[in-house]
């Protein structure tokens, strides 16, 4: 039951990536009852609404140690927030964090915006992915980051020769339009 109420909470607070049913032959559905939807989805609001102020996505944003979190890292002790200021690098998120430490994600994103409050952790600055200086845009800012398509970069011609032209039947007209077709 702590699964499927994590599970949900997961799906609510970001994006699903891939999605795939696994049957196991070991397990009978008739044999466990399931959640009652409407208390699932209940038990999943009040987690967001709990977490509406953490000013964190579970997601999405990198944690870096503070300078009061290396202090607390060095010391002795263990415990939850030990777990966490250990794996919290720079690169990693909650649900990261909770896969490493085979916990929930809602536990450790409790802990995690405890641990914001208490100013041990921060948000990782996002820095964006320099441009290549061949890839960058020609028409202004505004335009597309996506990179230029050459002609004959793939190297399939290299691999499979272009086709020589072959001349038309009779009577049947070229497909290429008229220039006064053409669009501007």
């Amino acid at each position: 039951m702590a699964a499927a109420i994590d599970g949900c909470f997961a799906i609510a607070s970001g994006w699903i990536g891939a999605c795939f049913w696994q049957a196991d032959e070991a397990e009978s559905a008739a044999s466990e009852p399931g959640l009652e939807p409407g208390w699932l989805l209940l038990e999943t609001e009040r987690r967001l609404a709990a977490l509406g102020h953490g000013r964190v996505s579970p997601h999405r944003n990198p944690l870096l140690l503070t300078e009061r979190g290396r202090v607390l890292l060095s010391g002795p002790g263990s415990g939850q927030r030990r777990e966490i200021l250990l794996w919290a690098n720079g690169r990693r998120s909650c649900r990261d964090i909770a896969k490493l430490l085979s916990r929930s994600l809602y536990a450790v994103t409790v802990e995690v915006v405890r641990m914001l409050d208490d100013d041990l952790l921060a948000i990782a600055p996002v820095e964006p992915d320099p441009l290549p200086v061949d890839t960058a845009p020609a028409h202004g800012p505004g335009r597309s980051r996506l990179p230029r398509r050459r002609r004959g970069a793939s190297g399939i011609n290299d691999t499979l020769p272009p086709c020589p032209p072959q001349p038309l039947p009779r009577g049947q007209r070229s497909l290429t339009p008229r220039r006064s077709e053409r669009t501007q």
